[in-house]
């Protein structure tokens, strides 16, 4: 009972995440190797799913393909006007501005609007030409279209694309620089790593096709998401990739079983330790996930993003799941920690509860022990008071006889003396009245 107390084991809040966790790994493998024929029955729902998502996409795309021809029908555009398919950030209607371009440049504004018959005009001779644009909303710049429909003048070659997150400022991040066509029409150029949020574009000429007078830029647009897009990009993502982890088949195994008795249960497992099981369901699935490439190719994409800065909203997700995880396991750890504290004080309250019934019996053994030596002692002493009142009572009753004997002597004594007094008064009066008579002869 003594050693209950040392079992309880309070362990830090470090110590005790690091052993759920890997408590919670064992359980996900166990379950993982369980949950293996569950997943070869999902298999046969999965083609026909997919077969349904696909005949439904198509019939969506071909419904959306005929509602989009029946509006281009219906809605003529305006004269001049190009289609775009992906919005544009650059765009007047969504209110992006021109901030700054060179001395030399007009009609800058004409860049911002989806019209052939206006355009940035530009000497080819200029030596610095550029445009700054303020998107309409922070982004990652993933396309950039730049195009020219004029025949009469040169065409941009060498274009170089700069973003950044505040303006004015001498700090562009370039996001690459691209060699364009010859031909006068809209050009995609794509951006591999668009590395920041940015709020202001800059686009720089650095040569051109042809020796015509004029460079003009008839459009540019700037395609990218936003931090909300990419906040819901990446749920989908998890979302489908949970989805993808529970429609996990072993192929080898699918093929070992019949169509017919899938549904029977023919496997009888024993009740094994987890290491006897986790060695035993290793040895008979050859073919299985190896856990440690898929950590390095996450490993690898993570390398590869890191030079991308995070959305605040994902900042503000990861914090906030952090956070959650953080007060599920606290709660956690505080109910483990209080329920080995109870389990503490209870065994700290039996261990005291005996060692007071011990106390009390060890007291009460000790009373019975000092009442029986206090009666023995008692008997004793009321044996010997008792002869010393007896000896006591002779000693008095001798003393008494002795007493009395004296007395008598005392009293004999007395008379005598009072006799002798008698006599010797007599003899007196007899001498003076000798005295007396006889006071006149001479004796």
């Amino acid at each position: 009972n003594s050693t209950d107390i040392d079992e309880c084991h309070f362990m830090s809040f470090e110590e005790w995440k690091k052993s759920k966790k890997e408590a919670d790994v064992v359980q996900s493998e166990l379950q993982q190797a369980t949950n293996t024929s569950k997943n070869t029955t999902k298999h046969k729902f999965k083609n026909k799913n997919s077969t349904s998502k696909e005949l439904s996409i198509r019939r969506n795309d071909s419904t959306n393909s005929t509602d989009i021809e029946s509006l281009e029908h219906v809605i003529t555009p305006e004269e001049g006007r190009v289609y775009k398919d992906r919005f544009n950030y650059a765009s007047s209607g969504c209110g992006a501005n021109i901030i700054k371009t060179n001395s030399e440049a007009k009609g800058a504004s004409a860049i911002l609007a989806e019209n052939k018959d206006s355009y940035l005009l530009n000497r080819c001779s200029a030596s610095n030409r550029f445009v700054v644009i303020e998107l309409c909303q922070e982004i990652l710049v993933d396309s950039v279209v730049v195009g020219n429909f004029e025949f009469f003048s040169s065409m941009f070659k060498e274009v170089r694309v700069s973003v950044s997150d505040k303006f004015p400022t001498t700090n562009w991040r370039v996001l690459g620089e691209f060699e364009a066509e010859n031909v006068r029409d809209v050009q995609t150029f794509k951006i591999q790593n668009p590395l920041i949020w940015a709020r202001y574009f800059k686009l720089e000429v650095l040569s051109h096709y042809g020796d015509e007078f004029y460079c003009p830029i008839t459009l540019v647009r700037v395609h990218g998401k936003t931090m909300m897009e990419e906040v819901k990009e990446n749920e989908e993502s998890s979302q489908t990739q949970d989805e993808d982890e529970e429609l996990l088949i072993d192929t080898t195994t699918l093929n070992q079983f019949d169509n017919d008795t899938l549904d029977e249960c023919r496997v009888f497992m024993p009740h094994l330790g987890l290491n006897e099981f986790l060695s035993d369901f290793i040895s008979t699935v050859p073919d299985y996930c190896d856990i440690k490439s898929n950590e390095q190719e996450q490993v690898h994409t993570t390398e590869a993003h890191t030079t991308t800065q995070e959305s605040v909203y994902r900042t503000i997700m990861n914090r906030l799941s952090l956070l959650e995880s953080n007060a599920t396991l606290s709660l956690l750890y505080i109910e483990e920690q209080s329920k080995l504290l109870s389990t503490a004080f209870t065994n700290l309250e039996r261990r005291q509860s005996m060692n007071f019934e011990s106390l009390i019996d060890s007291v009460n053994s000790t009373l019975i022990n000092q009442l029986i030596n206090f009666k023995d002692s008692y008997l004793s002493m009321h044996s010997e008071y008792a002869k010393l009142y007896k000896l006591q009572e002779l000693n008095h009753q001798d003393l008494l006889s002795n007493s009395k004997q004296k007395l008598g002597s005392l009293g004999n004594e007395l008379t005598f003396q009072k006799r002798m007094a008698v006599f010797n008064t007599i003899i007196i009066l007899c001498l003076l009245v000798y005295v007396i008579v006889t006071r006149d002869a001479y004796i």
